[in-house]
């Protein structure tokens, strides 16, 4: 047995959170942070020492990869090694790319291949069984990667990259609010039961799928709006899934001319995962992490 390597970008969100799962389309995009995985034979000394078995999500996947290929995949003999930049119950498709990355590394050690949508699918899948019922988003984003727009309308998977180089040369941050406590399952469903109950927030839905196209219209013209980012991350307070910390956070960046707002399904108890955050001049935005001590990782778009 050798051993495999693949790689997994992760992903953000620039609009569509909540809106997406309600059948609205969303802009998201892949980003220079990942996840690497590497297959490796077990050494014989390992093997009589542990009797580990793969975690449960990881076993999912290789069940999912058999049913696939109609062959029983034997990997007690294997281990996983993961080395990812990619924090959990951020907003960052950590799930997505572990899947991904597995999934290609898989494919590696047997020599199989497979094309491009049926390796969305099994991603696709993977998530339905970490998070509940998925949207496809987060697997689209980490398997077709750069900038692209997503929409789940009634099953049928609409998505289309997006040619831009206007994102090119600015510089965007995600800036740590806080790992979230809640499961994105149950914000998603208190989302859902809350808009099923109120006309406003069934508007506030639609306006976010709205804000995803505007964003894509201005980048058409080789423009960026930022401004949609903050309107974008109001009607994700009106949802009700953006905690204080990370509302103070935004109102503090705002107040420098700058711009922000959560990147997944939010958080409320305690942190609400990442910002995205944008300023025309990155210096000013700089100043500020700085003295705030914030975390922070700079990024770029669209890799």
């Amino acid at each position: 047995m050798t051993s495999a390597t693949a790689f997994s970008s992760g992903k953000v969100i620039i609009s569509g959170e909540h809106a997406v799962v309600a059948g609205q389309p969303a802009l998201v995009s892949s980003i220079n942070l990942g996840l690497n995985i590497e297959l490796r034979p077990r050494s014989l000394a390992a093997e009589m020492k542990t009797d580990d078995k793969f975690d449960e999500y990881s076993a999912h996947v290789v069940n999912l990869l058999s049913k696939q290929i109609n062959k029983e995949i034997l990997l007690d003999k294997c281990d996983i090694f993961v080395d990812s930049n990619l924090p959990q119950s951020t907003g960052l498709g950590s799930s997505a790319a572990y899947a991904h990355a597995l999934i290609l590394a898989l494919a590696e050690l047997l020599g199989i291949n497979l094309s491009e949508d049926e390796i969305f699918n099994l991603v696709w899948q993977a998530e339905h069984f970490k998070h509940g019922q998925s949207s496809g988003l987060d697997p689209a984003a980490v398997v077709f990667g750069g900038l692209q727009t997503f929409q789940n309308s009634d099953g049928k998977i609409l998505k289309n990259q997006i040619k831009t180089h206007v994102l090119d040369n600015k510089q965007f941050w995600l800036i740590n609010s806080g790992s979230v406590t809640e499961s994105r399952k149950d914000l998603i469903l208190g989302v859902q039961a809350r808009v099923s109950i109120n006309s406003r927030l069934k508007q506030v839905i639609k306006r976010i799928g709205e804000i995803g196209q505007l964003h894509v219209h201005s980048l058409k013209k080789d423009t960026f709006n930022h401004e949609l980012m903050t309107e974008n991350q109001r009607l994700l307070e009106e949802l009700e899934v953006v905690g204080d910390i990370a509302k103070e956070m935004v109102r503090d960046i705002e107040k420098m001319g700058g711009v922000a707002k959560i990147i997944g399904s939010g958080g409320v108890k305690t942190g609400s995962g990442f910002l995205l955050a944008y300023h025309p001049d990155s210096e000013i935005l700089a100043t500020l992490i700085k003295n705030k001590n914030w975390s922070v990782q700079p990024i770029t778009l669209g890799n």
